[in-house]
């Protein structure tokens, strides 16, 4: 895939039980999220979820999405939209929500952790 090209996970974002961390970078394109429906409760879910859009020109799309430990997404000036619900599992503290970019919201959203807090920078 070139530089520019899109990147797309379509369905919820469930592990094995391990702990375990899902990177996903982009380049210019657009870095979509669509997790589960909102409110939906897998069986596990995945532990950290990190996206980037790596060129600073890209867009993150996200839906709903539950993780163990923290959330980070960081789309340089690309924009972050976010149309479900953001949730973290996790313990006090170790599941942070954070966007390094300005939020649009494309649908009815929440942002849910166990203590920690949910930035914007």
């Amino acid at each position: 895939m070139g530089a520019g090209g899109n990147i797309s996970l379509g369905g919820p974002l469930l592990d094995d039980g391990a702990v375990r961390t899902l990177t996903v970078t982009g380049g210019s394109g657009t870095v979509t999220i669509a997790g589960g429906a909102p409110g939906a409760s897998p069986a596990s879910t995945l532990d950290t979820l990190l996206v980037t859009a790596s060129d600073g020109a890209g867009r993150i799309r996200v839906g709903s999405v539950s993780t163990v430990a923290a959330q980070s997404y960081d789309a340089g000036t690309g924009g972050i939209e976010l149309g479900g619900n953001i949730t973290t599992l996790g313990s006090a503290g170790a599941d942070t929500v954070g966007f390094a970019d300005a939020v649009t919201l494309t649908g009815n959203s929440s942002i849910t952790t166990a203590g920690a807090a949910a930035t914007t920078s």
